[in-house]
């Protein structure tokens, strides 16, 4: 996959997120992809999903309790099939109506084909535990 498909291909993918389209979005991960919240705190965040019902399952609850609103910049860093991308996001945790604005870093690895076969997130958890813990 040449490089202008590639971004095109991961542009896609924070589309479909921003969509709130877990179907487009599970169209874009391998069968066998691993997705992984790189977070110490397992009751904030679901961690890891690596097999095909299990990622279902994490997409729409994190599609659910979060509205992504817009990504206000984003820049990708590619190398080979393996892309570092950094963006500041608008988001809305729905239970509480709490807002976020916050940057995020997510590792991304694809295959052949513009499917990901690992997506690996880093986020600031702290804020991100300030915000579900609010009372709405």
């Amino acid at each position: 996959m040449d490089r202008a498909s590639f971004e095109n291909r991961l542009k896609r993918i924070y589309d479909v997120r921003c969509e709130g389209d877990v179907d487009a979005a599970l169209e874009c991960f391998r069968e066998d992809a691993v997705f992984r919240i790189s977070t110490a705190n397992e009751t904030l965040l679901p961690r890891t999903a690596a097999a095909p019902a299990l990622l279902r399952d994490v997409m729409t609850q994190l599609f659910e309790v979060w509205d992504w609103q817009e990504i206000l910049e984003w820049k990708a860093v590619i190398d080979g099939n393996e892309a570092a991308i950094r963006y500041r996001l608008k988001a809305t945790f729905v239970p509480n109506g709490q807002q976020i604005t916050t940057e995020i870093f997510d590792q991304i690895t694809l295959d052949d084909d513009g499917l990901v076969t690992e997506f690996v997130q880093f986020l600031d958890t702290a804020e991100v535990l300030k915000v579900v813990t609010t009372e709405p």
